[in-house]
């Protein structure tokens, strides 16, 4: 109570179950865009190791 009256206890928020859906969903699709950029990767690595260069300037289009 001491800490409250000297002001020295900051408020806090917390998130209602709306909040949270959408930081998971958020969250979800951080981690399938990074797991995209991995999985792009380790291909471009396999394909580099096999001799297979693409010679397009734009890489991971649906012709790619």
């Amino acid at each position: 109570m001491r800490l409250l009256r000297a002001g020295e206890l900051t408020p806090i928020w917390v998130p209602d179950e709306t909040h949270e859906a959408m930081r998971n969903l958020v969250r979800a699709r951080d981690s399938a865009a990074q797991d995209q950029r991995h999985k792009r990767q380790l291909i471009s690595a396999f394909l580099l190791r096999n001799g297979r260069i693409y010679y397009r300037t734009k890489p991971w289009t649906m012709r790619y």
